[in-house]
């Protein structure tokens, strides 16, 4: 009798183990994969703004933000032609810095980038500053959602980190989103043959 009591208990309890790795593979199968180019291109971005001396946030046009009725009389040669015209620049304090620091390494390490095939108009940069100069620039487009940074690259933006960029700009007094052709239009900026 007790051989069976033995025998029934281990049976139950090895029943229980293979229910409970049954469970841990269901699980660890269902929850999303790291996206390794994604975790490292944020972990690169929240270095970047922890080392900088300071950092600068622009808000300017961009060259299809100004119409086609000024280029006859202003005709530029090259895209480095076209003015940019800013709109604000805010240097960041201490305490922002920190914020976007933690900001980013907060962003979902499992975001899959999304491409988008809309034109990247970027309207708002981030230039990271060290004593000697400017470091790098980070390009903002929420017209596409998309970015663009010139010390590294990610194919395509993951939405969650642009909704993120979003609040960030609108929290420092920024537009995310305008009429940007009107922007400039009001600037007084651009030579429009009448």
């Amino acid at each position: 009798m007790m051989r069976w009591d033995v025998h029934s208990k281990m049976c139950s309890w090895m029943r229980l183990g293979l229910l409970g790795l049954v469970a841990l593979t269901w699980l660890v199968g269902c929850t999303k994969p790291e996206h390794r180019a994604a975790r490292d291109y944020r972990n690169k971005l929240a270095d970047e703004i922890a080392k900088s001396s300071f950092i600068e946030v622009i808000e300017h046009s961009y060259i299809d933000d100004f119409p086609e009725e000024s280029f006859p009389e202003f005709m530029p040669r090259s895209f480095d032609d076209v003015p940019t015209i800013e709109y604000a620049r805010i240097r960041l304090s201490a305490e922002q810095k920190e914020a976007l620091v933690k900001r980013v390494r907060s962003f979902d390490r499992t975001a899959s980038p999304v491409v988008s095939f809309c034109s990247f108009d970027p309207h708002h940069t981030i230039e990271f500053h060290s004593d000697a100069g400017i470091i790098s620039r980070f390009e903002i487009c929420f017209g596409c959602s998309g970015f663009s940074w010139d010390a590294a690259r990610l194919q395509g933006s993951p939405e969650s980190w642009m909704q993120e960029f979003k609040g960030f700009i609108a929290e420092i007094g920024m537009r995310p989103e305008a009429d940007w052709k009107d922007l400039v239009l009001k600037s007084g900026q651009v030579p429009i043959r009448r």
